[in-house]
């Protein structure tokens, strides 16, 4: 119970992070794209790290949830699937996430994009039960064996870079303002 209490604590962290910074990959093709910059793909960087950092510890205090975790294979079928998501996203104009918090905010054009990937996911379930594609087959995600060099990785770079990064957001906050106002001011 406990683990499930911190699993959606953390998922409402993320998710509440996700919508405030509009990480989204692919107003940062776009941004590349058209201005030359990378600084949302930087910030989709730095939020991979900040994971990394928060999952790591917990991998390591409790190797079990590790040992359950699956991944699915690399195959032409994924490869195609992720293509199509790609495209769609791409016409959408925004990734799943972005989508869905667009949705929140009140955009009802993203109710046709979430039908367009249900409709998406029933075809590909007629394909299996047709035949007509292997049902993927979980495999092991091999992160147990990973976290030794994790934790390398941790020490050396991530723990360093969290404390710096926490240093550099607080001291380049406006003055004067409390914590929860911080969180909670307008995006820029």
């Amino acid at each position: 119970m406990a683990a499930l209490l911190l699993a959606g604590v953390l998922a409402a962290i993320l998710g509440f992070a996700a919508h405030r910074a509009s990480i989204c990959t692919v107003r940062a093709v776009a941004e590349v794209m058209s201005s030359g910059t990378g600084y949302i793909l930087l910030g989709i960087g730095k939020s991979v790290l900040w994971v990394s950092v928060i999952t790591i510890p917990v991998f390591l205090l409790m190797p079990s949830a590790s040992a359950a975790l699956g991944g699915w294979p690399l195959t032409g079928t994924a490869v195609l699937g992720g293509l199509a998501f790609g495209v769609g996203a791409a016409i959408n104009g925004a990734c799943a996430y972005s989508t869905m918090a667009r949705l929140a905010d009140g955009e009802g054009g993203m109710l046709v994009a979430a039908a367009a990937f249900a409709l998406g996911v029933l075809c590909f379930l007629l394909l299996v039960d047709w035949r007509l594609i292997d049902r993927p087959a979980p495999t092991p995600a091999l992160v147990g064996s990973l976290l030794v060099w994790s934790l390398v990785i941790a020490a050396a770079v991530l723990v360093p870079w969290g404390i710096y990064e926490t240093a550099r957001l607080w001291r380049t906050r406006p003055a004067g303002l409390a914590l929860h106002a911080l969180v909670l001011a307008p995006q820029s």
